[in-house]
């Protein structure tokens, strides 16, 4: 059974198949889809490009605070949930392993080296909420320099 076809089932259906999977991958696949058609449509009023190496810290939905000292957090932290980067954050040091587990993010964490052809570009969206605005980060190799 396809994407289209689940759409057609009552919805009491949906609930039990939701509530019998929902850490599964397929539905961040179905979330990811549905916040993309959202966005898709919605006219971008700015795009601001930096390196990722030059952010201290970045949260959907604001804008990027930019490092000035690159040695004092060397390590670059990417949380990841069902609708992309949800936050860049610098780190003094590798944490510690914890054996807390996520179903709903994942981690990217690595020294700020491995960025180094990273760019962040950094959308600015009209919400449909007046007066607030939606900042999406897009990353992307820097291919100018190759």
């Amino acid at each position: 059974m396809g994407l289209g076809q689940l759409k057609t089932l009552p919805p009491e259906i949906w609930q039990i198949i939701l509530q019998y999977s929902e850490s599964y991958p397929f539905w961040r696949f179905v979330s990811a889809l549905d916040f993309t058609s959202r966005v898709s449509w919605m006219p971008s009023e700015a795009t601001t490009s930096i390196a990722v190496s030059r952010i201290a810290f970045w949260g959907r939905g604001n804008p990027p605070e930019i490092i000035i000292d690159l040695t004092a957090h060397p390590i670059i932290r990417l949380t990841i949930d069902s609708h992309g980067i949800a936050k860049v954050e610098r780190l003094p040091s590798y944490p510690s392993f914890s054996e807390t587990r996520f179903d709903d993010l994942a981690f990217v964490i690595e020294d700020q080296s491995y960025f180094t052809d990273a760019i962040a570009r950094f959308k600015v969206y009209n919400s449909t909420r007046p007066g607030f605005k939606t900042i999406l980060l897009v990353l992307s190799a820097n291919t100018s320099n190759k």
